[in-house]
């Protein structure tokens, strides 16, 4: 298992680096509802999601990869 360091996390996941940031959206978004156990609809999770609205691009995925690393930890 990669620890959290970027350099650790961008090895680990080399695999991934031929898709699209879309794909890697859809491929997050999907395994996230797996682990959650349950199938929200987007628009409930865009509702849910609203108080990241101010954030940037990379400020949401800084935000996705610290969320999974602290999943991951526990």
């Amino acid at each position: 298992m990669a620890s959290c360091s970027p350099q650790d996390l961008l090895a680990a996941g080399k695999c991934f680096w031929c898709l699209t940031e879309k794909d890697l959206d859809i491929a997050t978004a999907q395994l996230l509802r797996q682990w959650l156990g349950s199938s929200p609809t987007p628009e409930t999770l865009l509702a849910s999601g609203a108080c990241m609205d101010c954030l940037d691009t990379k400020e949401i995925e800084i935000v996705k990869v610290q969320l999974l690393c602290e999943i991951n930890s526990s």
